[in-house]
């Protein structure tokens, strides 16, 4: 389309076959390389990507110029592992990051506690990392005028005093009383803390718990003696088998090697034979 500003038209108008197409029209959260001419000859394919923390949703990758219209246009939407936008929390603000509905895993967003109050360990900032479709625990800021030994002698009163649950980051409440909630942390998570939270007679929350990474995230693309099959997530203190590459090749049997999740670390075995049952055929 031509639009006219101070008496000439931009772009200028041109005669094409009605055959050809046109700029795709906005498609939704992909990347594409325009034509410098504006325009695309029948049959023209053009090659689409998704933005990050997208995927294809119809697996394909390109579109066609078919009599005068786009065909087989990819649709892109928000992958499994990416995360929605970060939760608001009390007392905190998130800076340095403009506005976005999907965040691509592994992002990082920083929030700052609002003057007057701190994080746990005492300082101003937290940062939180977008790890499997969810969000890393957050911040909790607290007054820093206000200490803990002075909240825990008020007399607790039903919870409905409080108001609204807190909000715990990668948890869930399991149990609710007219006394206390009690939470749960996701899988792939460990309860740090109280998991009985209470309401004070002052109106405050007592110490609520917090839910720690508690798994390893092994991407097989990033090991050449292992089978690539994309990312895979292990419990801490779990051990799992994977299936090799075939390393050697007088090898008839399928090769597995023991990946261990140790605080966080991996641990790779070496590939052992899967017909020896207690792996003492390795190589």
């Amino acid at each position: 389309m031509s639009t006219c500003n101070n008496g000439l038209w931009s772009p200028p108008p041109q005669c094409i076959d009605e055959s050809s197409c046109v700029q795709p029209d906005d498609v939704p959260n992909t990347i594409y390389s325009p034509s410098p001419t504006g325009w695309y000859e029948n049959g023209t394919k053009i090659r689409v990507k998704c933005n990050k923390g997208y995927e294809t949703k119809n697996n394909l990758l390109t579109g066609t110029c078919k009599d005068g219209a786009w065909r087989s246009m990819p649709v892109c939407e928000k992958s499994a592992d990416s995360c929605s936008e970060p939760p608001q929390l009390p007392h905190a603000v998130i800076i340095n990051q403009t506005h976005q509905e999907v965040f691509a895993v592994d992002s990082e967003v920083m929030y700052q506690c609002e003057d007057g109050y701190t994080t746990e360990q005492g300082e101003s900032m937290k940062s939180v990392t977008c790890i499997s479709g969810n969000w890393t625990e957050g911040p909790t800021c607290r007054s820093s005028s206000s200490s803990g030994s002075s909240v825990s002698t008020v007399p607790t009163v039903p919870i409905s005093n409080c108001g609204r649950h807190p909000i715990v980051q990668n948890a869930v409440v399991v149990q609710s009383d007219l006394m206390s909630l009690k939470y749960r942390c996701y899988t792939f998570y460990s309860l740090e803390g109280p998991e009985i939270v209470k309401c004070y007679s002052n109106g405050m929350w007592s110490d609520k718990p917090t839910c720690k990474v508690a798994y390893c995230v092994l991407n097989t693309k990033g090991h050449d003696v292992l089978k690539d099959v994309g990312r895979k997530y292990i419990k801490n203190g779990e051990t799992v088998e994977m299936e090799c590459q075939k390393l050697k090749f007088y090898w008839v049997t399928t090769h597995k090697a023991e990946v261990q999740c140790n605080d966080g670390e991996i641990q790779l075995g070496s590939c052992c034979s899967s017909t020896d049952a207690v792996f003492t055929n390795c190589e």
